[in-house]
């Protein structure tokens, strides 16, 4: 059994077509039963705001905007996302990372609370979904397991996690 944590770069691939969106898709289109979707209240903020700095960027039209951010939210309920929030737990465990994670602060809050997931459900039942390098390698280098929707090995690393 897999539950995946959809880190911010890897679950805009969702909603924005790119490298890696396929893979995505196929993590959505393949949900068991016994699986677990996460993310944080961090994802939607990032997620929100890259579609509104392509909006400020004229990538994308204000229509296309809602339609983004309509999808987004229309998962969360439909493929039951639990959203969990940033607690003060989370930031202190995010601050004990540094020095050795190096990681930018959001960066450093999404390991920290997929760390704390993974000790809650056991340690190889987690998959930390994330197309940011610095954010795998610190995953990688914690235990903890990653899917990176761009790698041309992803599809064959889903189907064995499955």
């Amino acid at each position: 059994m897999t539950d995946f944590y959809l880190e911010s770069s890897g679950l805009l691939k969702r909603y924005k077509a790119e490298v890696g969106s396929s893979l995505v898709d196929a993590i959505f289109a393949g949900k068991r039963p016994d699986e677990e979707f996460v993310t944080s209240q961090l994802t939607l903020l990032e997620t929100t705001a890259v579609a509104s700095r392509m909006v400020k960027g004229r990538l994308l039209t204000a229509a296309q905007y809602e339609v983004l951010v309509g999808s987004l939210y229309a998962d969360l309920s439909d493929f039951a996302i639990t959203v969990l929030p940033l607690t003060q737990q989370i930031a202190v465990q995010a601050f004990e990372l540094y020095p050795e994670s190096g990681l930018r602060a959001a960066d450093a809050l999404h390991l920290a609370l997929a760390l704390d997931i993974s000790r809650a459900l056991g340690s190889q039942r987690l998959c930390v979904v994330s197309a940011d390098k610095e954010i795998r390698e610190a995953c990688q280098y914690y235990g903890l397991r990653v899917l990176d929707p761009e790698s041309p090995t992803g599809a064959t690393d889903l189907l064995s996690m499955r």
